[in-house]
């Protein structure tokens, strides 16, 4: 028990994401909410999944969902969103998806044209040029239905953000759940099948 508790200790230490990873990630959601707010003043956008949970890999992508107070059908709000970001420099628009019960806009960040991201540190170089530190992270938008009988339409359950708050929950009852959290999930991405849609 103790050779496997030091094998995944230092095989985390190989895949977990870096210091720079986390705030690269901090300001992709931050580029997104200002881009959100410039369509829609009162907009809250909200990290989920694994980066909100702290069970993000490198190659993970960043799950964010757009509300508006207003209302507004999410396909339109899919649209405009992407039409407002398809003017910046550090994003590019990968599809959109407005056929699904839940809309999808996909993104994907250069982190070479953000701001936290420092070409003159010899770390951040040397870590950009490993496998598992990309310089290029996938971005799903998501956007939040206010109306019930909409979202019976959509299915009840989808509630991206009290499924973070219960993975928090576990999380903290037991925190060792994360290593093998990872471990499980760098196992699938290797073997290409961490995915869920495709199978």
């Amino acid at each position: 028990a103790a050779l496997l508790h030091r094998e995944i200790c230092a095989f985390l230490g190989q895949v977990e994401p870096t210091e720079a990873c986390a705030v690269h990630r901090a300001e992709i959601v931050q580029r997104v909410k200002n881009a959100s707010q410039s369509l829609w003043l009162d907009a809250e956008v909200c990290p989920y999944g694994s980066f909100a949970t702290d069970l993000y890999l490198p190659h993970s992508d960043v799950d964010l969902l757009v509300t508006n107070p207003h209302g507004g059908d999410p396909r339109n709000m899919l649209h405009l969103l992407a039409r407002e970001l398809s003017e910046v420099s550090w994003c590019r628009i990968v599809s959109k998806i407005d056929t699904a019960p839940v809309p999808v806009l996909k993104l994907e960040a250069d982190v070479s044209l953000l701001d936290s991201y420092d070409d003159r540190n010899a770390g951040e170089r040397a870590a950009s040029r490993r496998v598992n530190h990309p310089l290029r992270i996938p971005v799903d938008v998501t956007f939040h239905v206010a109306d019930k009988g909409r979202m019976r339409e959509m299915g009840v359950g989808y509630a991206p953000l009290a499924s973070r708050d219960y993975v928090l929950a576990e999380l903290a009852a037991c925190p060792e759940a994360r290593s093998l959290v990872l471990v499980l999930k760098q196992l699938m991405h290797r073997h290409g099948v961490n995915d869920p849609y495709k199978w």
